[in-house]
Parts: structure tokens; C-alpha cells; sequence
């Protein structure tokens, strides 16, 4: 492997104050969504744009500093290159690149650990989980024997790992407002940097 340990260096600036005070209830559920920055070059999402998430998860808080999450992302990326015009060597026929949507599942776990304030208490999350990538780009192959016909990226999986910081905002006495950038690292070094607003409901 390559690059079986993936790195990911987040950092997302959060200004949301939020208080754990309520944080006595250990359940807590999350909802939301956001920005997604690509930052690939040169790998598997490097011929899609930004794009946008949304997730679903929980939380099971350890104590007032140290909470173990878990959740699932979906997340979609435009194709978005200028699709450049290959002549094919068998016909002399001329096509262009194309492609669809890109969609990505991700299954995660991860730790947050808070520093619990009076107005703010920001936290640090490491992340890591497995992606499941669906990829629809499609390329003319370009061989002595090409008949024209399309090839298309396949779908696959892979694991990834993240760190973020984040900030919540006490709205109710069970509910936060969480606010999280996280710059996030694959195996294929698929390099992506989510902003994220989610609501955190506790039980």
C-alpha cells in the first residue's frame, strides 16, 4: 500500500459560541449539511468542482470534554473540466470528454474532544471511515485497436481520515447548533475540505 495511512489536516474557523452545560444528557443526534471545497489535483475527483453534503450521525458523550461520534455523508461533485478533443486513432474520429455527477457515501467514527465555555466551547474532531466513490466519467480510449466506444470510471471504495475544528451554539436547553471545517485525506489522496452547519438534538 502505497498509502495506507491517510492524513488529514483540517481546519475550518468556526464562530459559534456554544456551551455544554447541557451536555449531561450522553445521546445526542445530528442533522445537517454544507460546502464541500475539492481540493484534489491529479486523482480520482480531480476532474470534478466543489460541491455540497449532507450528513446524519450521532453522538455519545464520554463526559463534558470527550464525546465518540459515528454518521454518514453523503456527498455530490459536479463534473467539471473542459472536456479536451482526442482523435482516435483507429478511425480518425474525433470525441470529447464527458461525465456525470460524482457521488460519494461515506461511513464514519470519530472522537470530538471539547474545551466546554461560559459562551464558546470550540472542539477538535479525528475522523476516519470508508467511501464509497461513484464515479461517471467517461473518456474515449485511445489504443491501436479503439473502436470509439466509451470506457467509464468504475465505482470503488476506499478508507479516509480527518481532523476538524468546530464551535457549537446553544439554541434550546436540548438542542446546539454546530458549526465544522474538516480537511479530509483518502488512500487515492482525494484531498477535500467539508464546511459543515448541523443541528445536534440531546436525549
Amino acid at each position: 500500500m502505497k498509502k495506507s495511512g491517510l492524513i488529514i489536516i483540517g481546519s475550518a474557523i468556526v464562530c459559534l459560541p456554544a456551551s455544554f452545560s447541557f451536555s449531561q444528557s450522553k445521546f445526542q443526534i445530528e442533522f445537517g449539511g454544507g460546502y464541500v471545497i475539492n481540493l484534489s489535483q491529479n486523482r480520482k475527483l480531480g476532474n470534478y468542482g466543489n460541491g455540497w453534503g449532507v450528513h446524519l450521525g450521532g453522538a455519545f458523550s464520554l463526559n463534558r470534554s470527550i464525546a465518540l461520534t459515528a454518521g454518514f455523508d453523503y456527498q455530490r461533485y459536479p463534473f467539471d473540466v473542459e472536456p479536451p478533443i482526442f482523435e482516435l486513432r483507429s478511425n480518425k474520429a474525433q470525441a470529447q470528454n464527458d461525465g456525470r455527477d460524482a457521488q460519494v457515501y461515506n461511513l464514519l467514527i470519530g472522537t470530538r474532544l471539547i474545551s466546554p465555555g461560559k459562551i464558546v466551547s470550540p472542539f477538535i474532531s479525528v475522523l476516519g471511515g470508508v467511501a464509497f466513490e461513484q464515479l461517471q466519467e467517461r473518456f474515449p480510449v485511445v489504443m491501436p485497436a479503439d473502436d470509439g466506444r466509451p470506457q467509464f470510471h468504475k465505482n470503488f471504495s476506499e478508507g479516509w481520515i480527518a481532523i476538524g475544528l468546530g464551535a457549537a451554539l446553544p439554541i434550546r436547553s436540548n438542542l446546539n447548533w454546530l458549526i465544522e471545517g474538516r480537511f479530509a485525506t483518502s488512500y487515492h489522496s482525494n484531498d477535500v475540505l467539508p464546511m459543515m452547519s448541523s443541528l445536534q438534538l440531546k436525549f
